[in-house]
């Protein structure tokens, strides 16, 4: 089978990867990983790896994985596709990992949809046109270090879910940064968000208990009054512990940054410079140690309120 090049940048580095052109792939039974070829054995040890082909196709998902109980990991593909880049639904709890894909011109570029203790890390998701990571009734998962730009709707949109860590991931010329629906008991931190034409963060009612600190929002609804919007209830706009908030470019530097929504939430310690310069020599690898950690943080903010109240 002859292979093609494609370039793939994340963050800045220009890996040149070779792909095999490949047809979409629909698994549905844990068969089908075997009756497609792929190697491993759908342990945790040695997972079924779906890896280095270029998906191309006009109707159909590239990658679409439902309804399976084995290990798989799904890396260093290509996916230009018509709705979903990668789709993965009801997998087993802690089974998936998608790392380091390019999803390019598809309606959404990775979709997780009730599938718990999940990793999704270091994708590429631009020129979709609607959303760049969807994560749908999920828990326990890690949205880590990807890159969504020039998307209709969203670079990343959590719905239902609760218990994620999102970091160190940038999102840039999207309608919005991320968005949260009815989303609790997350952590987001660590991000850039810059140049979306509304709110860099949206929080949707019934979203709770939330905490976002040491991100980095810049030029986002610019005309606005806010960079961030909250119609949730009890989410925290700092770190409980650490007491630091988030970059916000135009803020004067005294005071509270208010955040616009009907919760009248505020960040009450914004930072006068970016947080992401005192992480940038840190290793992908330090990341991902670091969100074991980092989910607690939502259970500290949580007695704290409790305490206080």
């Amino acid at each position: 089978m002859t292979t093609t090049a494609i370039s793939n940048q994340q963050n800045s580095n220009s890996i040149s990867f070779f792909y095999t052109p490949h047809t979409p792939i629909k698994i549905t039974h844990d068969d089908n990983f075997t009756h497609y070829g792929f190697p491993g054995e759908g342990t945790s040890e040695n997972p079924y790896i779906i890896e280095g082909y270029n998906i191309t196709s006009t109707n159909e998902d590239g990658i679409c994985v439902t309804y399976t109980t084995k290990h798989f990991v799904i890396k260093d593909c290509y996916i230009d596709a018509y709705y979903n880049g990668i789709f993965v639904d009801n997998v087993a709890n802690g089974t998936v990992t998608i790392i380091n894909n390019t999803c390019i011109n598809n309606y959404y570029g990775i979709c997780l949809e009730s599938t718990d203790n999940s990793i999704v890390e270091n994708n590429s998701c631009s020129n979709n046109e609607y959303i760049g990571i969807q994560v749908s009734l999920c828990s326990y998962s890690a949205i880590i270090n990807n890159t969504c730009n020039n998307l209709g709707w969203e670079g990343v949109q959590m719905y239902g879910s609760s218990f994620l860590t999102v970091t160190n991931n940038t999102l840039h010329n999207n309608d919005k940064g991320v968005t949260f629906w009815e989303t609790e008991s997350c952590v987001f931190s660590y991000n850039y968000i810059r140049d979306c034409y509304e709110h860099g963060i949206f929080m949707g009612s019934a979203s709770k208990d939330n905490i976002i600190h040491n991100n980095a929002f810049v030029n986002n609804n610019l005309g606005g009054s806010s960079q961030g919007y909250d119609d949730g209830v009890n989410n925290t706009w700092y770190d409980p512990l650490m007491n630091v908030g988030n970059y916000w470019n135009e803020w004067i530097g005294t005071g509270n940054y208010a955040i616009d929504g009907s919760a009248s939430s505020v960040d009450l310690y914004p930072l006068g410079e970016s947080p992401l310069v005192t992480i940038a020599e840190f290793q992908i690898n330090y990341i991902s140690i670091l969100t074991i950690f980092v989910i607690p943080l939502v259970m500290i903010a949580a007695n704290i309120r409790k305490k206080n109240k």
